[in-house]
C-alpha cells in the first residue's frame, strides 16, 4: 500500500514536504509547493495532508449529543473569535469542534481534489495527541499537543511566551518535549530527540479515529483525475459524447424529412385519383412538355401511361428517351428521394407498365441513375 504525508514545517500549506511510504517504508521526503501535488501523486494512494494548526483553532466540543451541535458550538467559542462568522467554516465531531477561513479550506480541497489518491485533511498537532500533552519542535514551528484533542502550533520566537501563559492557567502542566532535530533550542527544557517517521507510521494506522476536514471538489478537472484516463480514452469518450448529443437529432431530421416526402407522395397519389377532383391531368401534354423535341412522336403510336412517375417526382426525371420499336422507355433520374423512388418501382404494373431493369444507385443525396420500362404498343 502506497501512502502520502504532506506537512509543512513553515506554518504555510503552499510549502510542503511530502513524504511517500510504501509498506511503512519511507521511500522519499521531498519539498514541494501544493500547486505541484496532484503531478507527484500518480497512483492509487492515500494522502494525509496535515494543516499548520496555525491557522486552524480547535477546541473541546460540549455539545456533542445535539443534532444542531455545530449551531451550539459556535455559540459556545464566538467570544474567542474576531472574524465575520459566516466566512467561517466549521466542523464538529463528538469531542472537538474545528474553525478554519472557509477561503483557505476550499482553496486546500479544491486543489487536493485533483490528486488521484483518497485524500484526508488534519491538523499537525493530530500526529501527537496519543501523547497526551506534548511541545513539538518541527523546522521553524513549535506545535503544542493538548490531552484534549486540541492543539495549535506557533513561531520559535513566540513558543516560550505562549508556554509561559499555558502554565500560568494550569499548573501542573507538565508536557512531554519532543524534537525533530538533532540539536533542538533549549526553549522550555531538555526535549527528547525522535524520528518523525515513526510518528507517521502510527498516525496511518490510527487516523480514521479523528475528523477529516477533506470535503471533495466537483470538476471536469477534479473527475478526470480520479478516473486517469488516458489521452486515447479522453478523446473516445469526448468523441462518444458528441456522438451521443448529435446522432439522434441527425436521425430524427432524417425521420422527418422521409415522412414529409410519403406524405407528400401519398397525397398527390390519392388527390389525383379522387372522384372529387373536377380538374383531370393530361398525362399526354405533360410528357410531351417535358421530352420537347428530342423525341419525335408519331400520331399513331400509343405514348406509354408513366404520368405516376411525375405524380411522384417529376421534377428528378431529367430525361426520357422512347423506342417505340422496342416498346420501351429510358428515364434518367437524379437525386430521387428514396421514399419516392421506391413508389417509383413498385407501382409501375398499377399504370400499365413494366420495370424490366433499373440502373439505380443509392447516396444521401438521393437515387440517380436510369430505369428502362416496357409498355404495350399495339
Amino acid at each position: 500500500m502506497i501512502n502520502f504525508i504532506a506537512q509543512s514545517s513553515t506554518n504555510s500549506i503552499t510549502d510542503i514536504v511530502l513524504y511517500k511510504y510504501a509498506d511503512n517504508n519511507l521511500v522519499y521526503k521531498k519539498n514541494i509547493q501544493l500547486s505541484e501535488i496532484h503531478d507527484e501523486i500518480k497512483e492509487e494512494s492515500k494522502l494525509l495532508f496535515l494543516i499548520p494548526s496555525s491557522i486552524i483553532s480547535s477546541y473541546p466540543n460540549q455539545n456533542n449529543e445535539d443534532k444542531n451541535s455545530d449551531a451550539l458550538f459556535i455559540s459556545s467559542i464566538e467570544d474567542n473569535i474576531i472574524e465575520d462568522i459566516s466566512e467561517l467554516f466549521v466542523k464538529t465531531s463528538k469531542s472537538n469542534g474545528f474553525v478554519i477561513e472557509k477561503n483557505l479550506i476550499n482553496y486546500l480541497n479544491t486543489t487536493l481534489s485533483l490528486v488521484k489518491s483518497k485524500i484526508y485533511i488534519y491538523p499537525d498537532y493530530s500526529l501527537f495527541i496519543n501523547d497526551g500533552d506534548s511541545i513539538v519542535i518541527h523546522g521553524d514551528s513549535v506545535i503544542f499537543s493538548h490531552h484534549d484533542g486540541t492543539g495549535t502550533s506557533i513561531e520559535k520566537s513566540y513558543a516560550k511566551e505562549y508556554f509561559e501563559i499555558i502554565k500560568k492557567d494550569n499548573k501542573d502542566y507538565e508536557p512531554t518535549l519532543i524534537s525533530f532535530e538533532s540539536e533542538a533550542d533549549d526553549i522550555f527544557g531538555k526535549f527528547t530527540h525522535k524520528d518523525i517517521c515513526s510518528y507517521h507510521l502510527s498516525f496511518l494506522k490510527s487516523h480514521q479515529e479523528y475528523t477529516n476536514l477533506f470535503s471533495f471538489k466537483y470538476s471536469l478537472s477534479s473527475i478526470l483525475n480520479k478516473l486517469d484516463f488516458t489521452k486515447t480514452q479522453l478523446g473516445f469518450l469526448s468523441l462518444s459524447l458528441i456522438a451521443i448529443i448529435v446522432i439522434p437529432n441527425l436521425i430524427i431530421a432524417n425521420i422527418d424529412r422521409n415522412t414529409q416526402i410519403y406524405k407528400d407522395a401519398t397525397s398527390e397519389i390519392f388527390s389525383s385519383l379522387s372522384t372529387k377532383i373536377t380538374r383531370v391531368i393530361n398525362p399526354r401534354s405533360q410528357i410531351d412538355a417535358l421530352i420537347g423535341d428530342t423525341v419525335l412522336i408519331n400520331n399513331k403510336q400509343e405514348l406509354p401511361n408513366i404520368d405516376f412517375i411525375y405524380r411522384l417526382g417529376g421534377k428528378f426525371v431529367k430525361k426520357i428517351d422512347i423506342d417505340f420499336n422496342s416498346s420501351t422507355a429510358l428515364i434518367d433520374i437524379e437525386k430521387m428521394p428514396s421514399m419516392q423512388m421506391s413508389l417509383v418501382l413498385s407501382m409501375g404494373e398499377s399504370f400499365g407498365v413494366k420495370i424490366v431493369d433499373q440502373n439505380i444507385i443509392e447516396s444521401a443525396e438521393g437515387a440517380t441513375g436510369t430505369i428502362t420500362i416496357n409498355f404495350n404498343n399495339e
